[in-house]
């Protein structure tokens, strides 16, 4: 090759590397420029997110139930870390854990590690106390949940990540979470903001506040007498609800075995469970009011009817009797007598007369087979369907078998008698106000409401139910001055998939209107599986009923009536 021909290639060579550089550099500095300075910004800058004030949560009269406090989680950086031993045993003795567990935690870590979310006051005193090497700390919330254990079912609680787990806290976290504000500012190479840097602040938009139907002073009488009662009888579990007649508002719902929201994790799982909303159960007697208002309404019976009723009754290869022979079987008794003595066979007599379409639809009137759907984990009550309901399910339908519902229906639907034979939807939150006060959403303005009865058969009922207390199954639910009406129920507890029934286990209720006149307050108690001598609901259920209509009447100035 000539040296002309080499000084050609070289020039070539030289000219295509420039090129090259020239496209490279127009790649980097044009094409992708975008690119890299946005990697530029999001090596510089940090994001953090600021999070916002969850709602609070307050009774009708304001008492604050549940709210959000300031906290401080607490992190290591482990690279400062300059003795692992003392370091792990100071950290575990603050934060209660074991030693060893924590060594292993850090021992290998080199970068900054979560140590533990919301601290305590107590905890974060003791860590600064210390002055433990690479231990820092950031801003952060704790709910906190004032009443402990009172309305647990109702409020729910808030998981570790600040959401809504249970109760109103999850039905309605969308209203009461807010929004996340957002913090930008530039970094150094560990993270930490620089001390000279331009910061831009989003200010986070507080969660929304909500205003419960529920009054924490009946909510605590309510909690006070069922927990009595458990007790006495070591029941399984209990439930009372106080609905405000007219207006359907729950004042209170109190569900036994409960938890304290502050601590929901370390409660069984059946804690949990809202016993009021969430607990199937057959009716029992309760709804031999509901056969004898739909008797009255079809036409099929009047106030001045007579039965006889007996003592045993042959139907469909069954016998149905009556809990406790009567003394005079032969007897004849009118229709308010299937209430005050609770009778079996002519409720039987009457759901057959009313027959099983029938019957389903007064059990679809009164909303019995549907949510109510005011909390989450509701359940809808169990109806058998038409064309599997025998001639035994036809009969005992009449005395509140063969179907299930939760003490929240039940007590909604006793309610529409007590209210003049109109249903009110139930309700348990008043309004949701932003966080600058302002109403966003007032639920007492157009609460949900249908006639399903005459305001006639609802009245003859309340008659009916007023002779049951006093001279009937329900006696102890009697208060001096003022008309109580009522009804007990007492059913065998259902086996699991249709497996008959318990022969020794039970379900005690009483449902109770105060005054029965006018009513003001519907109430019902519900006892699971009372295991003292005396199981049934008039012994059992309606003495709570009494204790907590005494207080209620006294706190809400009800006038005696009697």
């Amino acid at each position: 090759m000539t040296q002309f021909e080499r000084l050609r290639a070289v020039s070539l060579f030289t000219a295509l590397l420039f090129l090259l550089v020239v496209g490279r550099l127009f790649y980097l500095q044009i094409w992708k420029h975008q690119d890299y300075q946005t990697m530029s910004r999001e090596q510089l800058h940090k994001e953090n997110e600021q999070p916002a004030k969850r709602g609070s949560i307050t009774d009708r009269n304001g008492i604050l139930l549940a709210a959000t406090v300031a906290a401080r989680t607490a992190y290591l950086d482990c690279s400062e870390i300059q003795d692992l031993p003392a370091t792990a045993a100071h950290l575990a003795a603050v934060l209660n854990l074991q030693p060893n567990a924590v060594l292993e935690k850090i021992k290998n870590q080199k970068y900054t590690i979560l140590l533990k979310r919301r601290l305590s006051e107590q905890e974060e005193n003791k860590l600064r106390t210390l002055n433990i090497r690479g231990v820092y700390f950031t801003d952060d919330q704790r709910r906190v949940y004032l009443r402990r254990n009172l309305a647990a079912h109702v409020l729910g609680f808030v998981n570790a990540d600040n959401q809504g787990g249970g109760g109103l806290e999850y039905s309605l976290d969308r209203y009461l979470q807010g929004i996340p504000g957002k913090l930008l500012f530039e970094k150094d190479v560990r993270g930490q903001e620089l001390y000279i840097s331009n910061r831009v602040v989003v200010e986070p938009r507080d969660g929304d506040n909500i205003q419960l139907t529920i009054d924490e002073f009946l909510q605590y009488i309510a909690h006070k007498y069922l927990a009595a009662a458990l007790q006495e009888t070591r029941a399984d579990s209990g439930s009372v609800i106080i609905m405000d007649t007219r207006s359907g508002q729950i004042l209170a719902m109190v569900s036994l075995p409960d938890y304290d929201p502050n601590q929901y994790f370390k409660y069984p799982a059946g804690n949990l469970r809202n016993n009021a909303a969430g607990f199937n159960y057959e009716p029992g007697s309760v709804f031999k009011t509901i056969t004898v208002a739909a008797a009255l309404e079809l036409g099929l019976a009047a106030p001045n009817t007579t039965f006889i009723n007996g003592n045993v009754f042959d139907h469909a290869k069954h016998q149905i009797r009556e809990s406790h022979p009567l003394k005079d079987p032969d007897r004849p008794r009118y229709l308010k007598d299937i209430l005050i003595e609770s009778l079996n066979i002519t409720s039987a007599k009457l759901a057959l007369a009313i027959g099983k379409n029938r019957m389903h639809d007064v059990l679809r009137r009164f909303r019995l087979d549907q949510h109510v759907g005011i909390l989450p984990g509701e359940e809808s009550g169990l109806l058998t369907p038409l064309d599997k309901v025998d001639a035994h399910s036809e009969a005992v339908y009449g005395f509140g078998q063969a179907f299930s519902v939760t003490p929240l229906q039940m007590l909604a639907a006793v309610n529409a008698i007590a209210n003049d034979g109109v249903y009110v939807k139930p309700s348990i939150v008043q309004k949701i106000y932003d966080n600058k006060g302002q109403v966003l959403k007032d639920f007492t303005l157009r609460p949900e409401k249908q006639r399903i009865i005459s305001p006639q058969t609802a009245r003859a009922i309340r008659l009916m139910l007023q002779e049951t207390v006093q001279k009937g199954t329900a006696a102890l639910a009697g208060i001096s001055g003022y008309s109580i009406g009522g009804k007990t129920g007492t059913s065998q507890k259902a086996r699991p998939r249709g497996g008959g029934y318990y022969a020794n286990d039970y379900i005690s209720s009483f449902c109770g209107l105060v005054p029965a006149l006018k009513p003001r307050l519907t109430i019902l108690v519900v006892i699971d599986n009372p295991r003292n001598r005396q199981h049934q609901g008039g012994y059992v259920a309606a003495p709570v009923f009494r204790e907590i209509a005494r207080e209620a009447v006294r706190y809400l100035a009800i006038p005696e009536d009697l």
